[in-house]
Formats: C-alpha cells, sequence, structure tokens
C-alpha cells in the first residue's frame, strides 16, 4: 500500500468509505495488491464465468473494504500508561449498506436488528515497526467480509438492519504512528511485556465496549505472538468484570471468547530450560504420532 494512503491517523473513526474529508477519491490515491490477484482468479475460474456479479462490482467491494479500513484508523493514546497505539476496524454492517445504497438500494427506515452484535479484535505478531500496524493479517478481515456480505445484502434487501460485526486490528505502540514513555517502556522491563501491553490493550477495548451488555459478543484473536498479547488482554477484561466467559450468567456483560492460532512467547521458564521447548517438543509429538498411526512411522521418526 502506498504511503500516501496510509494519511495521520485521527482521534474520530467513520465508516463512510471511498471519500476523505476534503472530498478527494481515494481509489486513486492508493495501491490494494489483493485486487488483482482476485480477479484474475475469477477471470480463469469456471464457477466464476457464469456468476451474476461482474469484475467491476467485485473491485468496487475490495476497494470500498480498504477505504473504509483507512478512513477509520485511529490512535488511541492512554494517559494512565503512558503509551498510544494505532487501530483500523473494519464494520462488514455498515460496508454492506453502503454498497447496497451504492447500487441504488435504500438503507432508511430498516427493521431494527437484534441479533447479537459482534466485536473481533485481532492482534499482531511481531511488534516492531514493520509489523505492528493496522495493516497486518488483513486477510482476516477480507473473510469476515466475504462470509458476512451475502447475508447482509439479502437482509437490506428484505428492509432489515444488516448484523452488525466490527473488526479490529490492533496495532503496537512500536508502530510510527504509536507512542511509549519512560516510563511504559520501564514498566516493560519490571513487569514484563505480556502484562503491560495487555492492560494497555484492555483499557481501549473497555473504552470501546461502552454501555455493551449482554447483546455484544466479544471475540479475542491472537495470532503468534499475538496469541499471548489476546491471553493477556482477556485477562485482564475478565478480573475487571468487563466481560465474561460465563454465557449462562452475563450478568449484563458482554461474551467473550478467545481464538488462538499458533501461539508462541508466553512461556516463563528460565532461559536454560527454554532452549529445550522446541526440539523436546517436536520428539515428543512424533513419538506420539508415530505410536498412534502406524502410516506415519517412517516419516515422523525421520524428522
Amino acid at each position: 500500500m502506498s504511503r500516501e494512503g496510509y494519511r495521520p491517523p485521527r482521534e474520530s473513526r467513520s465508516v463512510e468509505t471511498g471519500k476523505t474529508e476534503l472530498g478527494e477519491s481515494l481509489r486513486e490515491k492508493i495501491y490494494f495488491p489483493h485486487v488483482q490477484p482476485i480477479l484474475d482468479l475469477m477471470s480463469k475460474s469456471e464457477m466464476f464465468r457464469e456468476a451474476p456479479v461482474s469484475p467491476e462490482t467485485i473491485k468496487d467491494v475490495l476497494y470500498a473494504f480498504i477505504e473504509q479500513r483507512i478512513i477509520s484508523i485511529q490512535v488511541y493514546r492512554s494517559e494512565q500508561h503512558g503509551a498510544a497505539f494505532p487501530v483500523g476496524i473494519n464494520d462488514t454492517g455498515a460496508l454492506a449498506k453502503k454498497l447496497y445504497e451504492a447500487y441504488g438500494g435504500r438503507v432508511d427506515a430498516l427493521e431494527p436488528n437484534t441479533n447479537k452484535k459482534r466485536k473481533e479484535f485481532l492482534f499482531t505478531s511481531l511488534q516492531t515497526v514493520a509489523t505492528g500496524n493496522v495493516f497486518a493479517f488483513m486477510e482476516e478481515a477480507m473473510h469476515q467480509m466475504v462470509l458476512d456480505l451475502p447475508r447482509a445484502l439479502r437482509m437490506l434487501a428484505e428492509g432489515q438492519e444488516p448484523d452488525s460485526r466490527e473488526i479490529y486490528i490492533v496495532g503496537s505502540p512500536t508502530d510510527e504512528y504509536g507512542e511509549m514513555s519512560d516510563t511504559f517502556a520501564n514498566r516493560l522491563t519490571k513487569e514484563g511485556l505480556f502484562p503491560e501491553f495487555g492492560s494497555l490493550y484492555a483499557e481501549y477495548i473497555e473504552r470501546e465496549l461502552g454501555e455493551s451488555g449482554n447483546d455484544t459478543q466479544v471475540q479475542l484473536y491472537g495470532i503468534s505472538m499475538g496469541a499471548s498479547f489476546a491471553t493477556s488482554t482477556a485477562e485482564r477484561l475478565v478480573a475487571d468484570g468487563v466481560v465474561t466467559q460465563d454465557r449462562d450468567d452475563q450478568q449484563g456483560r458482554p461474551s467473550l471468547s478467545i481464538r488462538l492460532d499458533t501461539p508462541v512467547g508466553s512461556s516463563n521458564l528460565p532461559e536454560a530450560r527454554k532452549k529445550w521447548q522446541i526440539p523436546l517438543g517436536l520428539v515428543a509429538d512424533a513419538t506420539y504420532t508415530a505410536l498412534a498411526d502406524p502410516l506415519c512411522v517412517g516419516f515422523c521418526l525421520t524428522i
């Protein structure tokens, strides 16, 4: 993505797509690398050749998606922690309404939606300037958009408010739009990276949830090292009574689920023991698999 498209974040967010505050078209200013491969795949697939959706419509959807992400960028600053980090948000319900209206549909006087609202917070992996930004793991937000749009458009066609799902990609204080005070950096050394980041992220999520109650589902999704950030954040949110994992007795609080993919980095073992974790884990896993699956013996015992 061109740096020209990544503008300094704003404190407030908007679900408007395609226009900056000055009314300029974002599409002419950004490069979205996912668009052309998707269009190429469509042109080669027999399934898409007879589909009622044209490549131009798919292009509109993809650019509306990335434009919504860019315009929604905000920076959260915590005075308590002395740190700040960027956040990018996609709202699939608002995106569906924007697209539906652009193609001539009406989005006024819709029937209220009684389904639970969904908020997903995705934590990125390595926290560096290059990776701790709001465009990491965009595939997850795109995946949710593809899942949600067909149902949302059908609901709009039937005069109903579409389901609400917001996907937050949570950046890092190490990003160029983030900030870390000396006090925060010193606490990372004394208290540990994950507890401090977890406390910082929990403060932001609590603010975003506001007065949300039983009608809201919250998911924390961490990938690789992000799994440890998600876990630490969840621990803090539950301890503070902001959310609950007891779905039978929510007591007016949002329900929480946690998804961890390839989690790493949360071990507190001494360094001398930690270096043996991976090789011993591979040996133990290969041995178990070899015993449990005879077809795997030859392969497993050679790794």
